[in-house]
């Protein structure tokens, strides 16, 4: 059966971290939705590209990862605000959320500053020892010292995280290894690719 992610963007995320991932996993052979956390047209992106996307978290009021999902991606970049009044409206919801997808053997990855936000909202809160990274700094304020890790890419387990853009195609590679119970695939992508 064909593995699947759940992409969770807001406007304003880095563009490697999105378009960059869900690439690195559609090469894979993984499938990849992406939903908007609002309904606007499209997802902007940090430079201003556009991008159109599956279905907007507003409009069904849930993740839908018990529609058949492995993991759940949150991209970061500059996504600090429409992150913050995201977690205002659904917070609560959004955390069981998460709490039950990983009770029920998901991934969460996230990248860059996503992680600190997530960690900051209590979204990690299912793990009482989690451990993460995120951007450089972005810690301060958001991840208790206990909880984070200097790393590009770490494994906590469910919980996969990048410290952002240049972490990017190694977070989708983690990713793709987990999914798939091997690195063979996801190796010969990124060779392919020129990272490797």
């Amino acid at each position: 059966m064909k593995k699947r992610v759940l992409v969770l963007a807001f406007d304003g995320c880095e563009d490697i971290e999105f378009v960059g991932f869900v690439d690195v996993l559609t090469r894979c052979g993984i499938e990849c939705r992406v939903i908007s956390a609002f309904n606007s047209e499209f997802i902007t992106t940090k430079s201003g590209l556009q991008v159109d996307y599956d279905a907007g978290y507003a409009k069904f009021g849930y993740l839908c990862l018990d529609d058949g999902y492995d993991a759940l991606y949150v991209p970061g970049g500059a996504i600090d605000s429409e992150f913050k009044e995201f977690m205002k409206e659904h917070s609560s919801y959004f955390n069981e959320q998460v709490a039950d997808f990983v009770k029920g053997g998901g991934l969460v990855v996230a990248n860059c500053i996503a992680p600190a936000l997530l960690a900051k909202h209590h979204a990690f809160d299912f793990k009482p020892d989690y451990l993460v990274t995120c951007y450089p700094g972005g810690e301060v304020g958001n991840i208790a010292k206990e909880h984070h890790v200097a790393e590009t890419v770490y494994d906590d387990g469910q919980i996969l995280s990048g410290n952002g853009p240049s972490a990017t195609v190694y977070l989708a590679e983690l990713t793709a290894s987990r999914l798939l119970d091997e690195s063979a695939t996801a190796s010969k992508v990124l060779t392919q690719m020129g990272f490797k």
